[in-house]
């Protein structure tokens, strides 16, 4: 199995490297920040809710925070940049990514009591049945750890293993790998993330799930309380057209993709953008406890979406209703008879043919136009981990940028608590570059930000048309680790060809030099 490249992102406290003088601080060459940032990777809810556990990656530490007070109960220091957590009885689970293990936390003691050898990065985790599931994307592993016998089995996954998460019944675990890895030139072309259906009995991969060409960025998997679906959150991009803008989806789309457990393959992938607005880089996804609700972190336009599962599959099957002798109906104007949106067309082939699902991957109004979205505005930058309360009443958002966790009524959506993982200090060079860097608000229409074709600095798989490689030769994603050594002060106008070329926007002065700084530290 050939090792990949792991993700850029530095684990720890970031260093800068350059002389600032931010909000009034001055950091100086070769200093550390005076402060730690706070940086909420992921979260889990405690078993009676009142605390959320809370990988804080860039303060290594587990962060218990109590929502009763809205503060943060205990810091733990943990090893390397804490990722995945789960909660598991009295017990807590964080994969400590760049450091090879996997920290085990006693509730009652706030210690780490264990640690498991987990590869070089492990990412994502998963208690079930007493066995813990590792994803480690460096090594392209996932490690089965017995908590009784401490036995530990790697099992050979694709590369990049990200997200994972276990079947309701425990037979199985499905494996989202971030990126494509396709070594054949001819293949590239027709690139796509994938998922892994793991037989945990047999402890060996059983099949692999293609998703649509051009996906890739595959954050999350979360599986449906019945076992029935798998949700997928990705970008999706139309590798196969020119880069000549990308305006109304054009290059760039932000999908999820639903899974048909039962057959294991594929049932239909949708668009969580609107005509004119894109839903850029969505990453965490967590279902209602009556299974009617999804929510989805969209990180690039720090927003939430709650989007209503039971009506969606009602459409999806074919059972919308039928407006096709309404005499009002006509293509300025379409009945509304149940929605308070223009009713897109899709809705009818759908219902005419199901082959026709394969149509929504290209449609950007139909969720919006059905009334099945609501979009939620974040007051914070960045949300990743989303999380709903074992009563089904808050949902609970980590901004990963502003440090703060914010938390939704389940009902009416309103933003009803904000806790803060601590005092962030000004921001570096190097740290507001990183945001930047994965701020999809500053593209045209927001579709996509740097990050959507560079994940963490590294690469998105793909081959993209673009203009400066001249059209019909597309050109494949590279990683960003040697820009710096490759361009030196260069770099800083490669960033403006870029967010010029590719983001359709001209970029501030101040915003090309955060930049330049947080791309010359990926290689240091």
């Amino acid at each position: 199995m050939k090792k990949q490249r792991p993700f850029l992102f530095k684990p720890g406290v970031l260093i800068c490297l350059l002389v600032a003088t931010l909000m009034g601080v001055t950091i100086r060459a070769g200093e550390s920040n005076p402060l730690v940032y706070h940086s909420p990777y992921d979260l889990a809810y405690s078993p009676d809710g009142r605390y959320l556990a809370v990988a804080n990656a860039t303060a290594a530490s587990l962060d218990i925070v109590d929502l009763r007070t809205s503060s943060v109960a205990q810091r733990i220091p943990l090893n390397g940049e804490p990722r995945g957590v789960a909660w598991h009885e009295n017990l807590i689970f964080a994969a400590e990514y760049g450091a090879g293990t996997t920290a085990v936390i006693d509730w009652d003691t706030y210690k780490v009591i264990k640690r498991y050898q987990t590869g070089s990065n492990p990412t994502d985790l998963t208690v079930f049945d007493n066995k813990l599931l590792v994803t480690e994307f460096n090594e392209a592993k996932l490690y089965l750890i017995d908590l009784d016998t401490a036995k530990t089995i790697a099992v050979e996954t694709k590369a990049n293993p990200y997200s994972i998460t276990v079947s309701p019944n425990g037979s199985y675990a499905l494996i989202g790998h971030l990126a494509p890895d396709e070594e054949d030139p001819e293949k590239i072309l027709t690139a796509a993330a994938s998922v892994s259906v793991v037989d945990l009995s047999a402890a060996a991969v059983s099949k692999e799930i293609n998703l649509p060409h051009g996906a890739s960025n595959l954050r999350k998997i979360t599986i449906s309380h019945d076992g029935r679906w798998a949700y997928v959150t990705h970008t999706l991009g139309k590798t196969n057209l020119p880069l000549t803008h990308i305006t109304k989806g054009w290059v760039n789309t932000n999908a999820v993709t639903i899974i048909d457990l039962d057959k294991q393959e594929r049932y239909v992938t949708f668009l969580l953008d609107r005509i004119s607005e894109g839903a850029a880089n969505p990453w965490g996804t967590a279902i209602s406890g009556d299974g009617q609700t999804l929510w989805v972190s969209i990180s690039g336009v720090h927003q939430v979406v709650k989007l209503d599962l039971e009506h969606l599959h009602w459409l999806l099957a074919g059972e919308g209703p039928e407006f096709r002798d309404d005499l009002a109906r006509n293509m300025i104007y379409r009945s509304k008879a149940e929605f308070d949106r223009p009713y897109s067309d899709v809705w009818f082939k759908i219902k005419d043919d199901p082959k026709n699902l394969e149509l929504l991957q290209n449609d950007l109004g139909a969720l919006w136009s059905a009334g099945l979205m609501e979009i939620i505005q974040l007051p914070g930058r960045g949300p990743r981990s989303i999380a709903v309360s074992p009563d089904n009443t808050r949902i609970a958002v980590g901004a990963y940028y502003s440090g703060e966790i914010y938390v939704l009524d389940a009902d009416t959506s309103a933003l009803i608590q904000v806790v803060s993982l601590g005092e962030q200090p000004p921001e570096t060079n190097i740290r507001r570059g990183e945001r930047l860097f994965h701020d999809a608000t500053l593209s045209q229409q927001s579709w996509l930000s740097c990050s959507t074709c560079h994940p963490g600095g590294s690469a998105d798989g793909l081959a993209w048309d673009l203009p400066d490689s001249r059209f019909g030769n597309p050109v494949r994603t590279i990683t960003l680790d040697t820009a710096y050594q490759k361009y030196g002060e260069n770099l800083r106008q490669n960033i403006r060809d870029a967010y010029w070329v590719e983001m359709i926007t001209q970029p501030k002065d101040e915003d090309v030099e955060a930049m330049f700084y947080y791309l010359k530290s990926l290689g240091e």
